[in-house]
């Protein structure tokens, strides 16, 4: 075994300064930002390499290996960064993420999926517009009231006030199933409204392949249900009785 006769002077301080960007790269624990801070620190140090083999050590072949890595992890650490952008709504999706899908730890990336153009559609109604007409609309769609007042009637007889951040028709979601039925109320705005709704198809989809969406979904759903339930009863205690269970049912289905 031959060994070193005669040793080299220290090279530059960029080769050192990029050797230690690498070695801080691979000390980064691992965290929700952890696999950027390596890349980057990576990237850095491949950086430095590049610069030190091109113009100090003037090797092409160490040029070309460092360049490679460089561009590698250059890569990965933008394709990083747009992963972990931050998501931003218009002020109406905001609001309602912020009521009603926070609380319950929605990502902002998931909460974007079920509100993009691709699965539901924001719209507006004027006072007296009607967002379902009794025996005419069919059960086909999710509405979620963002902003505004809506009533329901069931044959011109007011049965209760939908607010904002309420789901306009979740009774009759959950009650049907092939979006076929006809709406068994009339739901009229009370005033101008901004909803944002999803067609039974879309959403059903989408929930199908976010489990955990799906699980959220129906806790909101349900909960609306249950609000508006009880609602009706105060309404009819005030007039003197309580509902039966029977009729708790028959108007769970009808409003």
């Amino acid at each position: 075994m031959i060994g070193c006769r005669q040793w080299q002077p220290t090279n530059h301080i960029l080769y050192h300064l990029a050797n230690g960007m690498l070695c801080l790269g691979l000390l980064v624990p691992d965290y929700n930002y952890g696999a950027l801070l390596l890349h980057g620190l990576m990237f850095l140090g491949f950086l430095l390499m590049s610069i030190w083999s091109w113009v100090i050590l003037c090797a092409p072949d160490f040029f070309s290996w460092n360049f490679a890595f460089l561009i590698l992890n250059g890569v990965q650490t933008f394709s990083l960064m747009y992963s972990i952008r931050p998501v931003k709504f218009c002020a109406e999706l905001e609001e309602v993420y912020v009521s009603l899908f926070l609380p319950f730890r929605v990502s902002r990336h998931l909460y974007k999926r079920l509100v993009c153009p691709e699965f539901c559609t924001l719209m507006t109604l004027h006072e007296g517009e009607a967002y379902a007409t009794q025996s005419v609309t069919r059960t086909d769609k999710l509405g979620l009231l963002i902003s505004g007042v809506m009533h329901a009637y069931s044959n011109r007889s007011l049965l209760h006030t939908i607010t904002e951040k309420q789901f306009i028709d979740s009774p009759e979601f959950e009650s049907t199933s092939t979006g076929e039925e006809k709406f068994q109320v009339s739901i009229v705005a009370a005033g101008l409204c901004r909803y944002i709704f999803w067609p039974r198809q879309s959403v059903e989809y989408l929930l199908i392949k976010e489990p955990y969406l799906a699980c959220i979904m129906k806790t909101l759903i349900g909960r609306d249900i249950t609000n508006k339930l009880y609602a009706l009863n105060e309404k009819v205690v005030r007039k003197g009785r309580w509902l039966t269970k029977q009729e708790i049912w028959v108007n769970s289905m009808r409003n």
